[in-house]
């Protein structure tokens, strides 16, 4: 496999992380606070979609699929 492919599908695999990180802090509602600040929950709301778009996206173009 070519470097480039390889490093496509590594962030494929990074975004996917954080999309399922995300997705069981809402099912589980976990709170997160950095420093001072409580970060909202609909925020995983937000990246779930959106992280997981993107891995899909960056797997499909690793692929060679819709080129």
């Amino acid at each position: 496999m070519e470097r480039r492919r390889l490093w496509v599908m590594w962030w494929a695999g990074f975004l996917a992380t954080i999309a399922f990180v995300h997705l069981v802090r809402l099912l589980l509602g976990v709170s997160v606070t950095i420093g001072a600040l409580q970060v909202p929950l609909w925020w995983s709301g937000v990246a779930v979609p959106v992280a997981g778009s993107l891995s899909l996206w960056l797997v499909r173009r690793a692929r060679g699929v819709g080129d």
